[in-house]
């Protein structure tokens, strides 16, 4: 869910469809257009609008990994729990009458 949510925070808005920003001196910016598939001169502020998605993106990937490690860790403790108790003999109350 994490991952969905990072893609599309990332690829939603006017410039999604630019990727790999680059700064070529001389105030000139250049973006990969997925739309035309080719890198072409973008403004300073759609530079700075597709650095800020390159970003979130790298962020949220991090943030989904440490919750993917988190649950594989919950999970492994849980699996090990439970392959211990059935070692052991269930406790039984007696009946009575």
């Amino acid at each position: 869910m994490a991952a969905v949510a990072t893609l599309a925070s990332t690829f939603a808005g006017p410039y999604g469809h630019f990727q790999a920003p680059e700064e070529r001196g001389a105030g000139r910016y250049l973006a990969w257009d997925g739309a035309v598939r080719e890198t072409v001169e973008v403004s300073h502020e759609v530079y700075l609008a597709v650095v800020g998605a390159d970003l979130r993106m790298a962020l949220g990937m991090g943030a989904t990994l440490f919750v993917v490690a988190g649950v594989a860790v919950l999970l492994a403790g849980e699996i090990r729990r439970w392959d211990q108790a059935g070692d052991r003999e269930p406790d039984r109350v007696p009946r009575t009458g």
